[in-house]
């Protein structure tokens, strides 16, 4: 029976769609439940996937999607503000996109190792810790570029932003891809009450977290202004 989570080539265009939704998360949308049903996705492809190398191009893929739907201003930078030739532009800005991408393609590389060898409670820790860690990477490797890092997706309406204070926003991002792992594993019917737990305790502790006053004003309020000249970016 044909299905597209074993077609190669529908499974890596559905992880390209995953990946470009997943903008909508981000501002101006704020549509934070669509990152975390990309990720259920994605992380369901993984577990589908028939080898750890195919779980790779998955997440690369999803990176591409992810990015090139993103940080598309980057060619606008260099080709409409920064003179650089629509071909040059285009492919420096892919390249750019392509290099991301990678990090989230070592994600799936190792989930998919995971989910080969049978091992299902590990690949629901690892894959968003992993996730966590590619995003904090990305932050600072050659100089840094933290767009699209998917705790601030879920700021400021999702339950899970109440965490932003506890464990910043790559915690954040750990939480959003965890809650997706434990989602992803709905199928599995001897896990479902141990995932309904974990998945309620996220959102429950979450909402709790947004609950409290993390600091406090002191002293008199002063007030401050900023003012921004006026300048076409063109003229800059």
């Amino acid at each position: 029976m044909f299905s597209p989570i074993t077609h190669p080539r529908l499974t890596l265009l559905l992880a390209l769609t995953l990946g470009a939704i997943s903008v909508l998360g981000f501002a101006p949308f704020y549509l934070y439940p669509i990152p975390i049903a990309a990720l259920v996705g994605l992380f369901y492809l993984w577990q589908k996937s028939g080898s750890a190398k195919q779980s790779a191009w998955m997440g690369f893929v999803f990176g591409l999607g992810l990015f090139n739907t993103g940080i598309y201003w980057i060619y606008i930078s260099l080709h409409d503000f920064g003179g650089m030739p629509f071909w040059m532009a285009a492919f420096s800005t892919f390249v750019l996109n392509a290099f991301l991408s990678l990090f989230l393609g070592a994600v799936g590389y190792c989930a998919g190792s995971l989910w080969r060898n049978k091992k299902a409670a590990a690949a629901i820790i690892v894959a968003p810790l992993l996730w966590a860690i590619t995003d904090w990477i990305r932050s600072w490797i050659f100089t840094g570029f933290p767009w699209l890092t998917l705790g601030y997706s879920q700021i400021p309406n999702s339950p899970l932003a109440g965490f932003a204070p506890v464990l910043g926003v790559y915690g954040v991002s750990m939480v959003t891809a965890l809650a997706a792992s434990l989602i992803a594993l709905w199928g599995h019917p001897a896990m479902r009450r141990n995932l309904v737990l974990g998945i309620a305790m996220l959102w429950i502790a979450g909402s709790l977290f947004k609950l409290i006053d993390w600091s406090k004003p002191v002293g008199a309020p002063i007030s401050v202004a900023l003012v921004q000249g006026n300048i076409a970016q063109d003229m800059k």
